[in-house]
């Protein structure tokens, strides 16, 4: 059985991953208006997520060494 803090700390993987698309999520929303006007802003902003997209498959692989497997619904309770 799951101690109170594991479940914690599985609860809060999942969050930091709901993080990162939401943080994606904006950063679209910021490259959109750039896009028009300031071209080289918005692929700045390109480069930043695939840095993000890397960093949330990092998680991933953390998430799964840590508890085995990979949720198949990140927004589910532990």
């Amino acid at each position: 059985m799951a101690t109170a803090s594991s479940r914690y700390a599985k609860r809060t993987s999942k969050a930091i991953y709901r993080k990162f698309d939401s943080l994606l999520a904006d950063m679209l929303a910021m490259r959109d208006i750039y896009q028009d006007d300031h071209p080289e802003l918005a692929d700045a902003i390109d480069t930043a997520g695939h840095g993000i997209m890397m960093a949330q498959e990092l998680w991933i692989a953390f998430h799964a060494a840590c508890w085995g497997s990979i949720p198949s619904d990140w927004s589910s309770d532990v």
